[in-house]
């Protein structure tokens, strides 16, 4: 690249009065130009293809680990055709704009939503789970056992947030506007914004003004972790920043109390450092002897088309 700009230079050969000396012009560094355009924010359909990783991690019931290709296919291409705009909108709307924000939000949206498939909690096509008020969207709102608590509860507070009124709306009206949180793009990515950066602790706990979007930004090393898995030794990394995002995006009590546990961790890790690596201009990891490196056992998705 050095060679091909100096090439490309011609300053040197000019002699005029009226310009200023070789040695006085500034020129654009090129890594400066990336980092400048990086910051934009919006991401291409070939960008967000890359934000699914290409292996994974899964730990079983039994405490299993299994290192898991994760395929692509006519349901991913038309889940990113269908939702990628309103997702890139929705960002800019709740301020998910730093690589470090995106790569802690993605690491929760990928898996919440089945790896780019579906916006419904995977066993969604059970109506009477949770009465029908099962997980939708980008971050999976839901409502526990189907206990509307009086009106306090993720799909109300996020109807509200959109200047609704559940507490009058005819129950037919509150079903279609359940429903549009996963059939409707700009409300899977708008409730999942609303979820983002919504505090979940009470306005007296020590943590009442936290949210997912807070713990984005605070960086954290990865900690490299080696499974036994069926195909052999294989290597995550674990990140103080996407377990907290995770749990306040699944259970909050887990942000700061041991004994409540988030499902799909070892996924949600793995999911955060492929969006580090693919966002990031700089995302060190580290081997064994502590030397800066990128992932171990990393391979990177190329876009399909």
């Amino acid at each position: 690249m050095k060679a091909h700009i100096e090439a490309l230079a011609f300053w040197e050969e000019i002699d005029d009065q009226d310009l200023p000396a070789a040695d006085q012009c500034w020129r654009f560094p090129p890594k400066a130009f990336v980092e400048h355009f990086r910051k934009c924010g919006w991401l291409t359909k070939f960008e967000v293809q890359q934000l699914l990783p290409m292996h994974t991690i899964r730990k079983d019931g039994r405490g299993r680990h299994h290192w898991e290709f994760i395929a692509h296919g006519a349901d991913t291409d038309s889940f990113l055709e269908r939702y990628r705009i309103a997702l890139n909108k929705a960002m800019r709307k709740y301020g998910i704009c730093s690589s470090s924000q995106m790569a802690a939000f993605f690491a929760q949206a990928t898996v919440e939503s089945a790896w780019f498939t579906s916006p419904k909690e995977q066993n969604g096509n059970n109506p009477a789970l949770h009465g029908g008020w099962y997980g939708r969207g980008f971050l999976q709102l839901t409502v526990p056992n189907g206990n509307m608590n009086n009106g306090n509860n993720n799909y109300y507070n996020y109807f509200r947030w959109r200047g609704r009124n559940p507490d009058s709306a005819t129950p037919a009206r509150r079903l279609r506007w359940r429903d549009d949180v996963a059939e409707i793009p700009d409300d899977a990515a708008q409730s999942a914004g609303f979820y983002w950066v919504k505090p979940q602790f009470g306005a007296t706990s020590p943590h009442g003004g936290e949210t997912a979007q807070r713990y984005a930004d605070q960086p954290n090393p990865s900690i490299r972790v080696a499974v036994d898995t069926m195909h052999g030794v294989k290597l995550y990394y674990i990140n103080e920043t996407a377990r907290k995002v995770a749990a306040m995006v699944n259970v909050p009590g887990a942000v700061y109390n041991e004994k409540y546990t988030v499902n799909g961790m070892s996924e949600r890790f793995c999911a955060y450092t492929n969006g580090l690596v693919v966002l990031s201009d700089i995302a060190y990891f580290h081997d064994l002897q502590g030397v800066k490196t990128e992932p171990e056992q990393f391979e990177r998705r190329r876009p399909w088309k």
